[in-house]
């Protein structure tokens, strides 16, 4: 459960408080912003309060410079052998 999540689980169910999708776009956002410019899961999911595994499955987005930053890699591994 993340750190929202659980913030408003502990509300209860009677709770009139419902999470700001503004909030959440923001924070899916700032996270993938974050992983994308090299930020270590382990800092990101602290900064938003959530378990580094959650992170990953929820915002670590495949995004065209990621993609392009992880071919890059595979292409100098590669460069001689193939």
């Amino acid at each position: 459960m993340d750190g929202q999540s659980h913030a408003m689980s502990r509300l209860g169910p009677a709770s009139s408080v419902s999470p700001n999708p503004a909030f959440t776009i923001l924070r899916g956002t700032h996270s993938t912003i974050m992983l994308d410019k090299g930020v270590p899961v382990h800092v990101v999911a602290k900064r938003i309060g959530d378990d580094p595994a959650t992170l990953l499955r929820v915002y670590a987005k495949r995004t065209k410079k990621a993609d392009t930053a992880a071919a890059n890699v595979i292409g100098t591994l590669t460069k001689g052998v193939l």
